[in-house]
């Protein structure tokens, strides 16, 4: 094989992508698969040659990873070379992280955050685990946190959007990597701007803080040495949080921690594996105990199921009891549903209702096997887009849920 190799060519962004033409388009595809499967068959030697050289090798993967997380994987098409050239560039991507010196621009946060919602727990976790300890990944990581923490004490003043899309981007990285967990965990600083900025009323970013914390929590709970003094420290200063939004003003239900422990199952995985391991912790399951006292009135209470009657169709038409039964399933169905969006935005409405149906319309269990990338076979590998085709009679029911959430000043 000749010494030197051609460069890629960068994957290109939506505008441009929109305007290269199906044959076109299959083209480019086996020339990067071609490419990336001639850097693959070099010696470590040889590669980290053609690395110092040649910047496109790295520039390619950032970009093909990027533009791919961003916009789905269907931005590939469905022959047997995009699939390919998605299996080839997790490869050669791990392969370049796994170097003694991988290149710095793969050690960014923002690379490692979005191969690992690519590619997944199961596939990616070891590699992005180890990369995230390296000294320039945690140079990266340290620059985040540092702005993240300034972006959320500034709350209102600051820039919600921003810290929202970044907290959401960060979160598949703490997903995958325990040490990136303990790494935002370590202090009281990160944890304590989650806190102050939730008193911000904007949904989206409530949504996000709510979704770090708790993988943040978790993550202590993981890996080959579970950082569980770690864990207790960061449950008390939630505790102490809790405490004194409870003594002032503000109503307590409207707290993080109320939120925290009501719409996500964090304090029940933290008991199961604290009774799984080889340490006692007892001043970590009384306030655990305590914890669970801020859970919100009524939130376990959930709603009659209505039974379902068989509908003479004789004209098609629906009688008034009838049509509340129908009704009364939906919205609750839909509710449900548009509880689990709103940690998994990505999620189509078809199979959220897929996992509900698996786990006895539970979701607290919904989001638990979502969120540790426990899925059974046959659902970790459908389609995560399908949404529900909804009859225009149903309608009605699917803005009852919308106009709840609006907030009257």
């Amino acid at each position: 094989m000749s010494s030197t190799l051609p460069s890629f060519a960068p994957f290109p962004e939506a505008p441009w992508r929109d305007h290269i033409i199906p044959a076109e388009w299959e083209a480019c595809l086996s020339t990067w698969l071609a490419l990336t499967e001639a850097y693959l068959s070099l010696s470590e030697n040889h590669l980290v040659r053609h690395i110092i050289q040649d910047e496109s090798i790295t520039s390619f993967q950032r970009s093909f990873v990027t533009e791919v997380t961003a916009s789905g994987t269907n931005i590939l098409g469905s022959s047997r070379t995009s699939s390919l050239l998605l299996r080839q560039c997790f490869v050669l991507s791990s392969r370049l992280l796994k170097l003694s010196s991988p290149p710095s621009s793969l050690l960014t946060w923002e690379f490692l955050s979005d191969f690992s919602r690519l590619y997944g727990k199961k596939k990616a976790a070891a590699i992005v685990q180890a990369a995230s300890q390296m000294p320039r990944a945690e140079t990266s990581l340290q620059g985040l946190k540092k702005s993240l923490i300034h972006d959320l004490d500034s709350g209102i003043q600051g820039d919600p959007k921003l810290v929202e899309t970044r907290l959401k981007r960060l979160n598949h990285l703490i997903h995958i990597s325990p040490h990136v967990a303990a790494f935002f965990s370590a202090g009281s600083d990160f944890l304590d701007g989650l806190i102050s900025c939730f008193r911000v009323m904007n949904p989206p970013l409530r949504k996000a803080i709510i979704t770090t914390t708790y993988l943040c929590l978790i993550g202590l709970t993981e890996g080959d040495s579970p950082k569980h003094s770690m864990l207790t420290e960061q449950l008390y200063s939630l505790k102490a949080a809790a405490d004194a939004h409870k003594a002032g003003p503000l109503n307590a239900n409207d707290s993080m921690v109320a939120e925290l422990v009501t719409a996500t199952p964090i304090l029940k995985q933290i008991r199961h594996r604290l009774e799984h391991s080889d340490t006692g912790l007892t001043r970590t399951k009384s306030v655990i105990s305590a914890l669970e006292g801020y859970r919100k009135p009524g939130a376990n209470a959930r709603p009659k199921r209505p039974i379902r009657r068989k509908i003479d169709k004789g004209k098609g038409i629906m009688t008034e009891d009838q049509d509340d039964i129908h009704g009364e399933i939906h919205v609750h169905r839909m509710s449900q549903i548009s509880q689990i969006q709103d940690l998994f935005p990505d999620l189509g409405s078809k199979f959220v209702s897929q996992l509900l149906d698996e786990f006895g319309d539970n979701t607290e269990h919904v989001i638990a096997h979502l969120l540790e990338d426990s899925l059974p076979p046959h659902l970790a590998g459908a389609d995560r887009t399908k949404e529900l085709l909804v009859p225009s009679i149903c309608l009605p029911y699917l803005i009852i849920p919308m106009l709840m959430t609006i907030q009257v000043p």
